[in-house]
């Protein structure tokens, strides 16, 4: 996401953004403060996908996790980078903002 946006307004979009996929089993939302706001999005090929944003900071994080490992994700931490399926341990460069409904397509097209 360009720019920085509140926390509910942000975590609103994810949960738009997911139940609109055939993909998705549920989602839990945990706005924790009116910054800080975290979802877990569960899907069908059993993996789940990890939401975390801080509106203060601007630190956004996605992370498609499978048996407590990530196997796919993107962060804004050191500037905006991919984790790829190939080797999520590794940091690619991104030369844009990733956007959650970016990073879920992604996911959408990987979920068996």
């Amino acid at each position: 996401m360009a720019g920085v946006i509140g926390a509910a307004r942000f975590i609103e979009n994810v949960r738009k953004t997911s139940l609109a996929s055939k993909v998705v089993v549920r989602v839990e939302i945990s706005i924790e403060t009116t910054r800080v706001a975290r979802a877990r999005v569960f899907l069908i090929d059993l993996t789940f996908v990890d939401v975390y944003y801080n509106q203060k900071t601007g630190a956004t994080a996605f992370a498609q996790i499978h048996r407590a490992k990530r196997i796919f994700g993107a962060d804004n931490k050191q500037g905006w980078h991919w984790h790829p399926r190939e080797e999520p341990s590794l940091h690619v460069e991104s030369k844009h903002a990733i956007s959650f409904e970016e990073f879920f397509r992604d996911v959408e097209k990987n979920a068996k």
